[in-house]
């Protein structure tokens, strides 16, 4: 055996494999380490796993220091950890030093330790036997993973993630899998959830973008998808990305514009298996459920992706449209929609390039629609139907035997067109017509449909949608009552994409407000400290202030909030302490999550010709969906300045964050600003705003608002 620092008679410790944790007390236990994460609480979140389990290990704060160089793919071993919980999982907690906890870790490839807690630590022949598994096990899932596709898709592939199926292990293999029922995987809210999961697996509901064939085999496509949240992984992941060297074919895409301007929101979830072909078939603007999934790592090409792997129902695995009914529908199409909106709304250039996009298609102009041919000759004879132009903007629904239905849109009123053997014979309108003509009048609505009689061929009569087209006893020209919701449905879509396209033009079309910077400002003075505001015009940062030593010694403002209430209050870098809203009011004793904002300081002209300061307090996630800034700017990794005791490090993050910060306000102005009320003086007119929604546009640009 080895001696390492030091050999003494060292006990035979006992290793507990990770499927078989206690309910409590410490253990020692082996993994292989998947993910290392920092949450904003500080301290580290560990993720390792051995043959048969995955468990994470919560490292306390004090003994996070230890672990900095700790790699994926690396050995970790634990002596002494505690039994605990994390997200309502068992876990294990780390604290290093406490009742003799200590830890070594070693690379895939050495002996030699590249992490170690103590002075001294044991190695010896069970300790080689061990390593020795766990790294012929971890190469061996990292060989079937880069096998199941070839270049160049491979550069973000699917591993195996589940164990073979026990019928097809060796009994002794390390990747025999235990027949116990899988977890449930846990649904996400939103993309922006994704980066703190690691390598675990979720639940996504998105919106399709594009769905591309990746080159070589196994069958593999791509889905670009998107929900509308920003998701800020670090740029040392190297997120997949499809390109034209790894697509083979494209089955669908929308716009380039708009994929251009959404790029940084969206992900390419790789499927295989059944999932690629049935991927395949997906449309843009179908809101997809992608069970199961999970970003996986591959370390021996240097990149990741999200992944859907084979298997189906034994892994609770699951890819389906959903429906246009279901609620879950709506939210993501309307978050969509509102993230499109405002990037149309603060992109000048992507306005000159899409001002006149639909996102889908409606109908193209002058369509000329047949009437289906009659399989009754003598009818045939006896009827000729002519052909029905379909104006532009209107939609041809439906085609039948003595029928045709189409609409109508641009004054929402729902019509159809039938053709009779007999004298035409026109229906009244109805309630259900009013309702589908977005509550017009329905004079005006007759009054349409008398002029489309009149105007359109002699042998057929236009009439509005009623319960029924006929009389009971005409049964050969009945249009079947599910038709005819069939048809409302589809009308109720076109609709809802008219707006959609009603709306996207007036974004485009930039107005000049009628009311000014101090005008907004002076409304402002005469609300009370709490109350949320929203103004619209220009401001831009007053850089001169930025030099100020007062300035600089409030770069970053620290902010807490809590969990019950969601009241947020400035606090004293390194404070630790509860809501004082909840302790007031409820006598409760309530947690709270640490962040961070960054202010602008803005100097506006008030009515009587005296400057006064506004100061915006801009919100963490704003600063991160700055174009480079997902990193640097990220309330990880900017919360470190809330901890650190060294003076040197302090001074250099500080220094990083406050150059990025200069840089954005000095390129960039800022409107549409939603925010609350921090501090105001009606005598010198200065405000504070907490600012949680902004957005920033280039000084360049023109100063007339988008809306």
């Amino acid at each position: 055996s080895k001696i390492c620092s030091i050999m003494a008679e060292a006990p035979l410790y006992e290793y507990t494999a990770l499927q078989n944790l206690p309910d409590s007390g410490r253990v020692n236990v082996y993994g292989v380490v998947l993910s290392v994460t920092t949450p904003i609480f500080g301290g580290l979140i560990i993720e390792i796993k051995d043959e048969h389990a995955t468990v994470c290990l919560k490292v306390s704060k004090e003994s996070e220091g230890h672990f900095k160089d700790l790699q994926p793919n690396d050995i970790l071993r634990l002596h002494r950890a505690e039994i605990g919980s994390y997200r309502n999982e068992k876990a294990l907690i780390v604290n290093i030093g406490a009742y003799g906890c200590h830890a070594v870790a070693w690379s895939c490839m050495s002996d030699t330790p590249t992490l170690k807690t103590s002075k001294t630590y044991t190695f010896d022949d069970q300790d080689v036997a061990r390593l020795s598994e766990l790294r012929e096990w971890s190469g061996n899932e990292e060989t079937r993973a880069e096998a199941q596709v070839s270049s160049p898709t491979s550069d973000c592939v699917n591993a195996e993630a589940e164990m073979l199926p026990t019928g097809e292990a060796n009994v002794g293999s390390p990747t025999k899998r235990k027949n116990a029922k899988r977890k449930k995987c846990n649904t996400v809210e939103s993309a922006s959830e994704i980066p703190s999961l690691g390598t675990k697996f979720f639940n996504w509901y998105c919106e399709v973008l594009a769905v591309y064939e990746g080159k070589g085999e196994p069958l593999t496509v791509f889905v670009r998808a998107w929900d509308g949240t920003l998701a800020s992984f670090s740029d040392d992941l190297n997120m997949f990305r499809a390109d034209a060297e790894s697509i083979e074919t494209t089955f669908c895409e929308t716009s380039s514009s708009v994929l251009a301007a959404v790029d940084a929101y969206t992900f390419d979830v790789c499927c295989y298996g059944d999932w690629a072909a049935q991927a395949s078939k997906l449309k843009v603007g179908d809101i997809v459920y992608f069970s199961n999934i999970r970003n996986y790592l591959c370390k021996s090409r240097n990149c990741s992706a999200l992944t859907m792997h084979e298997g189906g129902a034994s892994f609770d695995r699951a890819l389906s449209v959903i429906d246009e009914n279901d609620p879950i529908h709506f939210e993501i199409s309307r978050r969509c929609a509102e993230s499109l909106a405002e990037f149309l709304a603060s992109d000048s250039t992507l306005i000159s390039t899409v001002s006149g996009l639909n996102l889908t298609p409606i109908i193209a102009d002058d369509v000329v629609a047949q009437s289906t041919p009659i399989a009754d000759k003598e009818i045939e004879q006896a009827c000729d139907f002519p052909c029905f132009i379909i104006p532009s903007r209107s939609w041809l629904i439906l085609t039948g035997k003595n029928f045709q239905l189409s609409m109508d849109f641009r004054k929402s009123s729902a019509v159809a067109a039938a053709s009779n053997r007999g004298d035409p014979e026109e229906i009244a309108s109805s309630s259900a017509v009013a309702a589908a003509s977005n509550g017009g009048d329905p004079e005006e609505i007759a009054s349409d449909m008398s002029s489309a009689v009149t105007e359109g061929p002699q042998s057929a009569a236009v009439v509005a949608i009623n319960g029924s087209l006929c009389a009971e006893e005409d049964e050969d020209n009945c249009i079947p009552e599910d038709i005819l919701e069939q048809f409302l449905q589809e009308e109720k879509a076109i609709l809802r994409q008219y707006e959609m396209d009603i709306l996207l033009r007036e974004l485009s079309e930039p107005k000049t407000l009628q009311y000014s910077l101090t005008d907004e400002m002076e409304a402002i003075l005469e609300m009370d400290v709490g109350r949320r505001v929203r103004f619209l015009n220009f401001v831009e940062a007053e850089l001169s202030e930025l030099k100020n030593s007062e300035y600089l010694r409030h770069a970053v403002v620290f902010t807490e909030v809590c969990v019950e209430c969601g009241e947020e209050n400035i606090v004293e870098r390194g404070s630790r302490s509860w809501c004082l809203r909840c302790l007031g009011e409820r006598k409760a004793l309530c947690p709270t999550v640490y962040s961070y904002r960054i202010p602008i300081p803005v100097v506006y002209s008030r009515r009587n010709e005296q400057r006064a300061d506004l100061t915006l307090l801009i919100a963490a996630h704003l600063w991160t969906s700055v174009r480079g800034g997902a990193e640097l700017m990220s309330v990880s990794n900017v919360l470190r300045l809330f901890t650190e005791t060294s003076k040197s490090r302090f001074i250099r993050r500080l220094n990083s964050i406050f150059r990025f910060a200069e840089a954005v306000m000095t390129k960039r102005k800022v409107s549409h600003v939603h925010g609350k009320i921090l501090k105001l003086n009606r005598e010198t007119g200065s405000i504070v705003l907490f600012v949680d929604q902004c957005i920033f546009a280039d000084k360049g640009t023109s100063n007339e608002i988008f809306f």
